[in-house]
C-alpha cells in the first residue's frame, strides 16, 4: 500500500499528522509548569471553554474532583517529568458542570526555544464509561440479590474439576463453609470421601442429563450437624454452547421434613380413629364365632368330625383378626426414617385392602382389585399404603350416599412404568375445585369429617418418589392415577 505521505517535506508530513489529530483527538499542549499554551477546537467543544479561557490557565479549571483521593496525577506528573510517557482515564468537568471522560496519553517534547513541553491526546470514552458504570451497578445490584437470597446459591466450574466458584451467604450459613475458605476448593476439601463422591456422581449426572433442571431431596453432614435439603441443579453453557458451570440452588428443608413427618403421623391418628369403629365391628364378629365355636366344642368334644369343622372355623376367624390387627399395626408404625426398598406393588394394594374394606363394608360399598403383574418397585412400603388408603378412604367417604357405590383399583404395566388406578362410582373431580384440590387443609368434606391433609400428604409422598399423580375422569367416573418407575428401570441396588 502507498504511504499517503510520501513524496511531502517533513515539515508537511507533520503538518498532516497534526490535522489528522485535530480531527479525531482532543489535544492540548502545557509548559513545564503545567500552563496550557495550545488547545484544539476539540478541547474547546467537548470542555465547554473559550480558547482564551483555557490559555494560559492549568489543567485544575477542567478538574472534576473525581481523583481528589487518589495519587494519580502525582504519578503522573512524575512519569512525564522523567521523559516516560503517561497513560490513563481522567475525568474531567465541563464549564456547565457536568462530567466527561477522556482517555488521556502524555508525552514531553521540546519546543522550538528547547524548553520541556508536555503534549496531551485524548479521545472522548464518556459513553464508554457510562456504559461501564450501568453493568458495574448491575453487576452489584446482583451481587446484592444474590447474597441476600433466602436460599443457598453455589456454582462449580465444570473445566476446573468441579471446583465452586460462587458461594452465597445463604450457603456459608447451611454448610458452615465460608465463600472465602469454599472458593476454588472443592466437595472433597469439606466432606467425607463417600460423600463427596456421591456429590460427584450428581454432578457428573447433572451433566449428562437431557433434563434442563436436575431436583433431588438429599440428607448430608455439613460443619452445623446433619440437614435435609432440596437442591435444583443446571448446567449453564459458555457462549460456544459447551458446558461450563454447574448452577445449584438449595434449601434447608430439615424443619419443614419434620412437620411432614409429623403432618403423616396426624393423619394416620386421624385415620385410624375413623377407621376405629368399623375394625371394632369387624374383630368383634370373629370373636362371636370363637365364643360360640367354643361352646359347641363343648358339647362335641367327643364328635371328632364336628371339632374339626369348628376348628376350621375358629382358625377362619382367628386368620381374620390376625390380618387386621398387623394391618392395623403395619399402618399405624412410625417410619420417619424412610426405610426404602424393593417392594411387590400389588401385595402394599392388598395390605391397604384389608383396612379399607372395613369401612367399606358398614358403607355397604364393593372394592375391586384384579391384578396378576409381579411388578416391583423402590419405595417406602408403609408411605405408599397411607397413599392408597388415603385415597380409597377418599373414594369411600365421597359416595357412601350415592345411589351407585364403588371403588376399582386396577394396576396396569406401561413400559418402564407401574401405572395405579383409583377408580369410583364418583361423577368426576369438579372443575371449580380442580386448581385447589391438592392445596392443604382443602376439604369437601362437612366440618369434623376431614382435616384437608389427604390429598396433600398424598401428592407430598409421591413427589418424594418421583411418582407422577395425576387426577382425570375415567369415562364420567372419578380417577385418580399414579405412574411409578420400575424398580429395574431405577437399577436400585
Amino acid at each position: 500500500m502507498k504511504n499517503q505521505f510520501s513524496g511531502l517535506s517533513e515539515t508537511d508530513r507533520s503538518k498532516e499528522i497534526i490535522n489528522g489529530l485535530n480531527e479525531s483527538a482532543i489535544v492540548s499542549i502545557a509548559n513545564c509548569e503545567g500552563k496550557i499554551t495550545f488547545v484544539n477546537e476539540k478541547f474547546v467543544n467537548i470542555s465547554g471553554y473559550s480558547r482564551e479561557e483555557l490559555i494560559g490557565s492549568d489543567y485544575r479549571i477542567v478538574n472534576s474532583g473525581v481523583h481528589v483521593k487518589k495519587d494519580m496525577f502525582k504519578n503522573m506528573w512524575r512519569t512525564i517529568a522523567s521523559g516516560q510517557r503517561w497513560e490513563g482515564d481522567i475525568c474531567n468537568r465541563k464549564k456547565d458542570g457536568s462530567l466527561y471522560w477522556v482517555h488521556t496519553s502524555i508525552v514531553s517534547s521540546i519546543d522550538s526555544q528547547g524548553k520541556t513541553q508536555y503534549v496531551s491526546i485524548r479521545f472522548d470514552i464518556t459513553k464508554q464509561k457510562i456504559i461501564e458504570s450501568e453493568l458495574e451497578e448491575k453487576e452489584q445490584l446482583l451481587s446484592t440479590v444474590l447474597q441476600n437470597l433466602p436460599v443457598a446459591v453455589f456454582a462449580k466450574d465444570i473445566k476446573k474439576d468441579f471446583k465452586w466458584n460462587i458461594w452465597n451467604k445463604k450457603a456459608e450459613e447451611i454448610f458452615g463453609i465460608s465463600a472465602v475458605d469454599c472458593i476454588g476448593k472443592e466437595d472433597s476439601d469439606f466432606f467425607s470421601s463417600s460423600e463427596a463422591a456421591r456429590f460427584r456422581a450428581k454432578d457428573i449426572e447433572v451433566c449428562n442429563s437431557l433434563n434442563e433442571i436436575e431436583k433431588y431431596e438429599d440428607s448430608t453432614h455439613t460443619l452445623n450437624g446433619f440437614v435435609t435439603l432440596y437442591t435444583r441443579k443446571m448446567v449453564i453453557k459458555d457462549s460456544n454452547g459447551e458446558p461450563r458451570l454447574i448452577l445449584g440452588i438449595t434449601e434447608d428443608i430439615t424443619e419443614l421434613k419434620k412437620r411432614e413427618i409429623q403432618d403423616v403421623l396426624n393423619s394416620k391418628l386421624i385415620g385410624m380413629g375413623i377407621m376405629s369403629a368399623g375394625i371394632a365391628h369387624e374383630i368383634n364378629n370373629p370373636l362371636t364365632i370363637i365364643s360360640g365355636s367354643l361352646h359347641l366344642l363343648q358339647k362335641n368334644i367327643g364328635n371328632p368330625e364336628k371339632v374339626l369343622k369348628i376348628a376350621e372355623a375358629l382358625k377362619k376367624s382367628t386368620d381374620r383378626m390376625s390380618k387386621i390387627v398387623n394391618g392395623l399395626k403395619r399402618y399405624s408404625r412410625s417410619n420417619s426414617a424412610g426405610e426404602y426398598g424393593h417392594y411387590n406393588l400389588s401385595e402394599i394394594v392388598r395390605e391397604a385392602l384389608i383396612l379399607t374394606e372395613i369401612k367399606a363394608k358398614t358403607e355397604c360399598m364393593e372394592i375391586t382389585f384384579k391384578c396378576d403383574l409381579d411388578s416391583k418397585i423402590f419405595c417406602d412400603e408403609i408411605e405408599i399404603e397411607q397413599v392408597l388408603i388415603n385415597l380409597i378412604n377418599n373414594s369411600i367417604d365421597a359416595n357412601k350416599n350415592s345411589a351407585e357405590k364403588w371403588v376399582r383399583v386396577e394396576m396396569t404395566e406401561e413400559h418402564s412404568y407401574c401405572v395405579l388406578k383409583v377408580i369410583d362410582s364418583g361423577p368426576g373431580i369438579p372443575e371449580k375445585i380442580k386448581n385447589v384440590i391438592f392445596d392443604p387443609f382443602f376439604t369437601t368434606k362437612e366440618v369434623g369429617q376431614g382435616t384437608g391433609l389427604g390429598l396433600s400428604i398424598t401428592k407430598s409422598i409421591l413427589e418424594k418418589h418421583d411418582a407422577k399423580f395425576s387426577f382425570a375422569n375415567d369415562g364420567g367416573n372419578t380417577c385418580f392415577e399414579i405412574r411409578f418407575k420400575k424398580a429395574e428401570v431405577l437399577n436400585v441396588a
